[in-house]
């Protein structure tokens, strides 16, 4: 009988996914955005409240049910397939067009946060939008941090830098800090309000 070593190397799964279909908690339908990928489909939130913690804490491989490839445009090109294991790494922005709005949890009840209007540049678009953070937090480093690594954001534009034509609009979207190549606060005008989102 062979020994361990004389057999090769033992193989080990490390399974880094998020497996959307096997898990409970709300259902979202989101679109996620890359340089040169854009697909539909759903998943659930299982445990978690906000899309935002979904992907912080999950930030490698997301496992998408029911899953569309789109042209640049949106449009569909071809039929879903029962799921998809994204890469996340490759992946600049995930939009939530469910309109899901998650419970504050007791922690955050009463904590005010401040609006700012951000513009960032990843590698194919132009995307403004409105992120919140706490009154003593300053809005510029708090975008040139590396953490959290997926950044909330409300009342979203995104154009297209390779296709010129193609721009949409969205209520909430989730950024990807590491596909920022450029980004500043454009409007320090701010308001204060307590924030709900995922």
């Amino acid at each position: 009988m062979l020994a361990e070593t004389e057999r090769g190397p033992s193989v080990q799964s490390n399974d880094f996914s998020f497996q959307a279909g096997s898990q409970s908690g709300a259902s979202l339908a989101i679109e996620l955005i890359g340089p040169g990928t854009r697909l539909r489909g759903t998943v659930n939130l299982g445990p978690y409240v906000r899309l935002s913690d979904l992907l912080n804490f999950h930030d490698q491989v997301l496992q998408v049910a029911d899953a569309t490839v789109l042209d640049p445009t949106g449009k569909e090109m071809g039929d879903a397939v029962p799921s998809l294991d994204v890469r996340l790494g490759q992946i600049s922005l995930v939009v939530d067009h469910s309109g899901y709005v998650p419970p504050i949890p007791t922690e955050e009840l009463g904590i005010q946060k401040v609006s700012h209007r951000l513009l960032a540049v990843t590698e194919a678009q132009l995307i403004t939008g409105t992120f919140f953070i706490h009154p003593s937090a300053e809005p510029s480093p708090y975008l040139l941090a590396f953490e959290p690594k997926w950044i909330p954001i409300t009342g979203l534009r995104v154009r297209s830098l390779i296709v010129p034509s193609v721009e949409f609009e969205a209520d909430f979207a989730v950024l990807n800090r590491a596909a920022v190549t450029a980004t500043t606060v454009v409007d320090e005008a701010s308001q204060g309000g307590e924030v709900n989102a995922s």
